[in-house]
């Protein structure tokens, strides 16, 4: 999932990112045979995977602690028009509040000018533990990497 998205942009309370989704995705092959749409859950996977990095970020500098953000919930979720593939979407994310073990952050996708979903997901903040070294390293090697790109 994690090379659907382009690049992302962070800010103290918000990001964004872009992502590209094939038509072609082997993952979507049999989702609406002859029809590739993508689905809702691959959209809010997309805005989590914006998400975290923020929650993370916003956990460092209110709380002083590094965190590891995983998606908990999604509060609520409304899909506004189907998305047929290829798509590029435009991720949005802003924090509604930041605590030491969770973060709520509002989410919203686009799609050629269009908004298709919004949400808002709780993430889960976990203490950054040695089983998880080699994920969180390479989660932070690909948020540098969408940070990098143009």
């Amino acid at each position: 999932m994690f090379e659907l998205m382009r690049l992302a942009r962070f800010g103290d309370s918000r990001a964004f990112g872009r992502a590209h989704v094939p038509a072609d995705l082997t993952l979507l092959a049999d989702h609406f045979p002859g029809v590739p749409v993508l689905p809702g859950s691959l959209q809010l996977e997309l805005c989590a995977q914006i998400a975290g990095p923020l929650a993370e970020q916003a956990v460092a500098a209110q709380h002083g602690v590094e965190r590891w953000a995983f998606l908990a919930m999604v509060r609520h979720a409304t899909f506004h028009r189907a998305v047929e593939l290829p798509a590029d979407l435009t991720v949005m994310a802003e924090l509604r509040r930041v605590e030491l073990a969770t973060v709520v952050v509002a989410v919203a996708a686009t799609a050629s000018g269009e908004t298709v979903c919004r949400g808002e997901l709780v993430m889960a903040m976990r203490e950054a533990e040695g089983p998880w070294a080699d994920a969180i390293a390479a989660a932070r090697a690909r948020v540098a990497a969408w940070k990098a790109a143009r």
